[in-house]
């Protein structure tokens, strides 16, 4: 995982260490592409890129550690798809804006109760 971070910091340093980060970077390439291109059926071309970028700011609200933000961040956008649906089906609304409606009021949520908005002053600990 120190590789993974390490390229998405400075990949130049990664190159310099001798960790692959072009291979690295292809493949969170990859994996991108083929999130948006699942995520295109679900909810559409313009709410995919909300519904990629919400639970990560949301999840960045919480921590500092890299891990945990990634974990996180999953959790909640597999939360804001589950309740999206759900809450369209009951609603009777489309499910793409209800998914990230409900991503939204995650988002809202950890700011709202982010520790870092009281830590301010506090440099990041790792």
């Amino acid at each position: 995982f120190k590789e993974v971070q390490a390229v998405l910091c400075h990949k130049e340093t990664a190159l310099a260490c001798g960790i692959p980060a072009n291979a690295i970077s292809q493949v969170m390439l990859l994996l991108l592409g083929a999130d948006v291109a699942a995520g295109m059926k679900a909810v559409g071309g313009l709410l995919i890129y909300s519904l990629i970028l919400t639970p990560a700011v949301a999840a960045y609200q919480l921590t500092y550690r890299l891990k945990t933000m990634f974990f996180l961040a999953g959790l909640f956008g597999m939360l804001s798809c589950w309740v999206g649906i759900w809450g369209s089906y009951l609603l009777g609304w489309p499910s793409g804006a209800t998914i990230v409606l409900t991503a939204t009021v995650v988002l809202l949520l950890t700011i709202a109760f982010s520790p870092k908005r009281k830590d301010r002053n506090i440099a990041p600990q790792e």
